[in-house]
């Protein structure tokens, strides 16, 4: 297992490292307008919903492909119980490595992948109409993004992209629960 983790990021970062690239600057920014599918489950109940999930994000790069890259995004999550939401939301902050290349399904695009880990805070408590059911943790855990975008102008690009963020452990403090995020965004990258 540890021989194939090392063989495949061998061969992604000798490919993105040879990728060809022109006229890059050492940083990019951007802001993902995305809907969200939030999976939650605590004790017996679970479920899922659908959210606006923004996310603004920033990445320097040492080279013309590889850097490192932060951002801040919105995640809510959600159970309906007898007919009520149990809800609780987080800022998170994700952290880790950027790869940028050209995109060669679509000619002209070019695409970022992040992949890192995330921080969780808390907004507020676990809470069913309002009343605190749980506290709610501070999560850890993996972060992946990817996004494709086209120039409409010399420093504006639009496109799509998708946010994934499997937290490691507790999102609020009850027995046996866990969450998933996935976003579809719609992305401004400058």
């Amino acid at each position: 297992m540890f021989k194939a983790i090392i063989f495949i990021s061998t061969i992604l970062l000798t490919t993105l490292s040879h990728a060809q690239q022109t006229e890059n600057k050492p940083y990019s920014a951007w802001l993902n307008l995305g809907l969200g599918v939030n999976f939650l489950s605590s004790g017996t109940e679970s479920g899922s919903s659908y959210n606006l999930q923004p996310e603004v994000g920033a990445a320097y790069y040492l080279n013309d492909n590889i850097g490192f890259f932060t951002g801040l995004g919105y995640t809510p999550y959600s159970i309906e119980s007898f007919g009520s939401k149990a809800k609780v939301s987080f800022i998170d902050i994700p952290v880790g490595l950027s790869f940028r290349y050209d995109n060669r399904f679509f000619p002209g695009a070019k695409s970022l992948f992040n992949m890192g880990l995330f921080f969780g805070l808390p907004l507020g408590d676990f809470e069913l109409d309002n009343v605190k059911i749980a506290d709610a943790e501070t999560p850890m855990g993996l972060y992946i993004g990817g996004l494709t975008t086209f120039a409409v102008s010399k420093d504006l690009r639009l496109g799509f992209g998708t946010t994934v963020k499997f937290p490691f452990g507790d999102v609020v403090n009850t027995p046996d629960n866990s969450a998933l995020s996935v976003a579809f965004n719609f992305v401004v990258q400058y």
